[in-house]
């Protein structure tokens, strides 16, 4: 009788259990149960105190729910999910992520062909806005072994811990947690850094969470605090034999906080020891290239901007070359290209530096803001035909937008006056597009010059139209160049009456402001500018008419307060104190210049009127007023200013080169 070969029994897939902590989380929780549903055995969710649907929507998937009320520490509670887990491997996920399509045939094959000394896995996190553009790269230990020790330390921005070998694969998690709306990411922010500074209370040295405070301020929009605290983790860091390749991230913080605050020399320095420690550190090509494209040195921004994309291929080829480095910068390669347009066009190559435009252009995450730069960046470098055949590719990639082309050509208008438009509107295409509805046809009028028929259209668009809300505000732009200010205030107000999104209604509030100031009715000004500042107390606008509507009513210290205020904002020192109407003329001549770097024109000249109110012989206020009203052709207040300046500077070589310029204008006799 011949012996039987032992039966082999057919090799099993490790059963997976997919852990998680949530608290309200009924948005976004379900996109995240979906991705998971095919690989996961079982879900496990430990519910910190939900109030809303959430405990509902994770039952509907079958996931087993356990409650643990809050208790300020984010590993405690991963540990309570890790301990329901009875799966041979655990995939830890949050409920505002999901698991990428493409990687559920990987974990598959993963849990399958995992080496026997493997423990655990680095996968892919990437992080993306609301607008699809990919904010930030890393990988991150979520996939591990149950019953081998692992756990977490850390009451926030906890650390996995995992005994033995962990491999770096290609599995990603696509995480949306940080592009929420302003109040969610105000209320997360604050708590996590309350968590941060318990945590440094109890290891007043540990840089991770030293590393996690400058990040954090960072993207809280707190850039002195970033710096403070990203020095601080770098003055831990050097004194340590060596580091994990993450905190080379710290840099990133302290780069673009220093960009914000203008200071580009110390921006460089950082750029520059981060590339030394870290020879493919994207990031610090990338704001390299920021930071020489904003001091125009354009054969720097070719140069470095070239080594970005070259790092950036190299490191997509393996992201498993960046270890646990944050990296944002992947998906900005539009934006460096751009650079490198305006790079070209610098050195007078246009047609170069049209290619690069081109690259830019055809990206999926080029968007209004950047075209609205790129269109005003090529004004201030050529204003040859480039600029107009940009003009018209940007007027047709948003024709469906038709107030976004409105204020496209106003920011032209308003930095370079209505002679750089005859070219564009000289061309056949477009006198043909911009005849096709009210709104353009509008538009057409009104930088023509020609606002009576501007008016009639705008008024003409009906009331069920998309635009016509958009017309309305255009009717009080129109309104105050006609200095019918009275008509401009009840068309704010009815409008305010009306529904509409939070931000238009700011935007209507502040212009209701600014034309009651004008319109020296003080008290409904100060009002109405009190509904604004409780919804927007960071608004560099609102902050300025703070000035304005104190001074103008008497509240000297106040109006010096908000000055303050802005000041912190633009980033710019504040002195102790000030001892003359000059002094606070000179400061708030100060924030002009800032609010121009920022290319905030109207806001600008705002300030130097100002200026002007508070000391009235104010000579750099007076300049720049002049300048401001002769390229808008308001001859008679150029006139007044260079009258004011010449009273005091008699000679004055800009206030005469300027009188020249009017006689040139307007053909008087020198």
């Amino acid at each position: 009788m011949k012996k039987r070969k032992p039966l082999k029994l057919a090799k099993t897939t490790p059963r997976l259990s997919v852990c998680m902590i949530v608290k309200n989380e009924e948005e976004m929780l379900p996109k995240c149960l979906e991705s998971i549903r095919e690989v996961a055995d079982e879900i496990i969710i430990v519910d910190t105190g939900s109030t809303d649907n959430t405990v509902a929507i994770a039952e509907s998937f079958g996931a087993k729910v356990y409650f643990h009320p809050w208790e300020k520490d984010f590993s405690k509670h991963r540990n309570q999910s890790l301990s329901y887990a009875t799966g041979d491997w655990i995939l830890q996920i949050d409920a505002d992520e999901t698991l990428e399509p493409e990687s559920k045939n990987e974990l598959k094959r993963l849990l399958r062909q995992a080496p026997k000394d493997v423990n655990g896995f680095f996968v892919q996190i990437h992080d993306y806005r609301s607008n699809g553009q990919k904010n930030v790269v890393f990988n991150f230990a979520r996939l591990y072994r149950n019953g081998v020790g692992v756990h977490y330390e850390g009451i926030v921005h906890n650390q996995v811990i995992i005994p033995g070998k962990v491999l770096f694969c290609n599995v990603r998690l696509n995480h949306y947690g940080y592009d929420l709306e302003p109040e969610k990411m105000k209320w997360k922010y604050k708590r996590v850094l309350t968590l941060l500074k318990k945590q440094l209370k109890q290891d007043p040295k540990n840089y991770f969470t030293l590393y996690n405070l400058a990040n954090t301020y960072s993207m809280s929009g707190k850039p002195e605090k970033a710096i403070f605290w990203g020095e601080k983790t770098l003055e831990v860091l050097r004194r340590q034999k060596r580091a994990s390749l993450l905190y080379v991230g710290v840099y990133y913080p302290i780069i673009t906080s220093y960009i914000h605050l203008k200071n580009y020399q110390k921006a460089r320095e950082y750029c520059q020891e981060a590339i030394k420690i870290f020879p493919y550190y994207l990031d610090g090509y990338y704001q390299l290239t920021r930071v020489d494209f904003i001091e125009q040195k354009f054969t720097d921004v070719l140069r470095n901007a070239e080594k970005y994309h070259q790092v950036r291929e190299y490191l997509l080829a393996d992201l498993s070359r960046i270890e646990f480095l944050n990296l944002y910068t992947f998906s900005l390669d539009f934006r460096v290209n751009y650079w490198m347009g305006v790079g070209k066009l610098g050195l007078g190559a246009p047609a170069e530096a049209d290619k690069f435009f081109q690259k830019a252009f055809d990206s999926p995450l080029f968007d209004k803001s950047l075209a609205l730069e790129m269109i005003h960046n090529i004004s201030i470098v050529e204003r040859g035909e480039i600029l107009y055949t940009w003009l018209q590719k940007v007027v047709d990639r948003f024709k469906n937008n038709q107030s976004f082309v409105f204020d496209l050509l106003h920011d032209l208008k308003l930095n370079h006056g209505a002679e750089v438009l005859r070219p564009f509107f000289e061309r056949d295409k477009v006198k043909h597009q911009f005849q096709t509805t009210e709104f353009l046809h509008a538009t057409w009028h009104y930088f023509h010059d020609e606002l009576a028929s501007a008016e009639k259209l705008f008024q003409a668009v009906p009331s069920d139209s998309p635009y016509f809300l958009d017309a309305q505000i255009k009717l009080v732009l129109i309104k105050r160049n006609l200095n019918q200010i009275s008509q401009a205030i009840t068309i704010c107000r009815k409008l305010l009456d009306s529904d509409m999104e939070k931000q238009t209604k700011v935007s209507i509030n502040i212009e209701l402001v600014k034309l009651l100031l004008d319109n020296q009715e003080l008290e409904e000004a100060s009002r109405q500018w009190q509904n604004v500042w409780r919804l927007n107390k960071k608004s560099r606008e609102v902050l300025l008419f703070g000035i304005e509507i104190h001074w103008k009513t008497g509240q000297y210290e106040l109006a010096v307060n908000f000055a303050a205020k802005l000041l912190e904002e633009l980033g710019l020192p504040c002195p102790q104190q000030l001892d003359s109407l000059e002094e606070f003329a000179d400061l708030l001549d100060r924030i002009g210049k800032r609010l121009l770097q920022y290319k905030e024109f109207d806001l600008a000249e705002r300030a130097y009127q100002i200026a002007t109110l508070v000391h009235p012989d104010h000579l750099p206020a007076n300049l720049y007023l002049a300048r401001a009203n002769l390229k808008q052709k308001n001859y008679s207040q150029t006139l007044q200013h260079l009258q004011q300046v010449l009273m005091l500077e008699p000679a004055n070589r800009d206030a005469l080169n300027l009188l020249r310029e009017i006689n040139f204008s307007v053909g008087s006799p020198k």
